[in-house]
């Protein structure tokens, strides 16, 4: 019986020992889960902003683009109309 309450003592210690050891490990992931949600609500506005500024970057580019395709169209245009009046 001596050994049976010295496993146990030692059963309880242990056990106590982890608690407070996942209890330690509770307390910090809380803490960074807080410290995470500090930096998203901190920057979350930033990216949205970036966001907002590359997607206007490729509209932009996208009308740069446009005008080049017709800036080279009207250029082809111009050239076959001096064709066709040179031949007339």
């Amino acid at each position: 019986m001596a050994l049976e309450t010295i496993n146990r003592e030692e059963f309880d210690r242990r056990l106590d020992q982890s608690t407070e050891q996942m209890r330690q490990k509770r307390l910090a992931l809380e803490a960074q889960a807080g410290l995470m949600e500090d930096l998203i609500g901190r920057y979350s506005p930033m990216l949205e902003r970036l966001e907002a500024e590359a997607e206007a970057a490729t509209d932009e580019s996208r009308t740069l683009e446009q005008r080049s395709k017709l800036r080279s169209l009207l250029t082809e245009l111009a050239e076959r109309t001096s064709a066709v009046a040179a031949a007339l």
